[in-house]
């Protein structure tokens, strides 16, 4: 088959490597200008030199025996190290070190690592945006919003979030878009702060409660990462829905005052940003790891199909890609 895959994130690409070892002819499509998705590494400018954060997934755990087997091959491969932070949790009464030390996958050298890794081998095209999916006879036809050239193919995977994934196929697939448009997710504001010297904390990664933090996390403790000392603050998905349409500004301002009083620290940030996003925590799967539709010819998988992780996220383009390599 000559299929389409449109998300180049962890379930996107995962699909694509298994059917593309399958023999089909497999083409990604990404909106992004480069690899990462929730795995990205914001890179910005400052006077402290060029900055790296990340500031989507901080890292992830494996949990099934099959997702620690292929952790272990980007593990090998160079695509992932292992980070031991030390650790702090957030409640009423302040923050509490955790005895109990964990280890977290983490990209190399910055989460969207991983993603690049995945992309080895594939024909995966960037900085292009999807206009319109139709079905023409047997064939699908992918339009684009700029002045790509139609993409004629046999199959198509949507493995993009599942808010954007209802839309993109209500008049193809009603019916996978009806199964996408019952997942609603909830946003995740997140702040990068730069500073010219160490800050007097004692943990690399801080667990809140919530309100307004879910996580905090040290960049730059992280193997390989910047000397500068660089924070990701993610605030909790209850407390970034109430403020979703705040401006990024005021977004900084409420985070970092909240961090300067949670950790006694008074110190500025030489440089910060703010990133929203905006389908962070599905809260509804629909109970399928993924979809194929025989007759259509398509499919969908992402992490909405079984949880917001990493894991779920390879498990469901796995699934997705077992299937597609029966049909080869």
């Amino acid at each position: 088959m000559k299929l389409a895959i449109i998300g180049a994130g962890i379930a996107g690409l995962t699909c694509a490597r298994q059917a593309a070892e399958a023999g089909h002819e497999v083409t990604v499509f990404d909106k992004g200008r480069g690899p990462g998705g929730r795995c990205s590494t914001r890179r910005m400018e400052s006077p402290l030199g060029d900055l790296r954060f990340d500031h989507g997934t901080m890292g992830f755990k494996t949990g099934s025996k099959e997702f620690s087997d292929e952790a272990r091959i980007w593990l090998n491969n160079g695509w992932i190290a292992l980070w031991e932070p030390r650790i702090a949790r957030l409640d009423k009464q302040g923050l509490h070190a955790q005895q109990k030390a964990e280890k977290f996958c983490v990209g190399m050298p910055g989460m969207n690592g991983l993603v690049r890794g995945l992309t080895n081998g594939l024909d995966v095209r960037f900085g292009v945006r999807i206009h319109a999916l139709k079905r023409t006879g047997q064939d699908w036809v992918l339009t684009f919003e700029d002045d790509t050239p139609d993409f004629t193919c046999d199959g198509v995977v949507s493995a993009v979030p599942a808010e954007q994934a209802s839309v993109l196929l209500a008049d193809p697939a009603p019916e996978l878009s009806k199964q996408a448009a019952d997942v609603s997710s909830l946003p995740c504001w997140t702040v990068m702060a730069a500073y010219d010297a160490p800050l007097s904390i004692d943990f690399d990664l801080i667990l809140g409660n919530g309100s307004p933090f879910n996580r905090l996390i040290r960049n730059a403790s992280k193997p390989e990462r910047d000397a500068v000392e660089t924070w990701v603050i993610q605030a909790g998905p209850d407390w970034s829905a109430s403020h979703v349409d705040l401006p990024p500004e005021d977004i900084i301002s409420e985070l970092l005052s909240a961090f300067q009083a949670m950790t006694n620290t008074d110190v500025a940030p030489v440089v910060s940003a703010a990133h929203r996003w905006l389908y962070a925590f599905p809260s509804y799967n629909p109970g399928v790891p993924a979809t194929w539709d025989e007759e259509l010819q398509i499919g969908t998988c992402g992490d909405w199909h079984i949880s917001p992780e990493v894991e779920g996220a390879w498990l469901s383009g796995r699934v997705l890609g077992e299937r597609l390599k029966s049909l080869s």
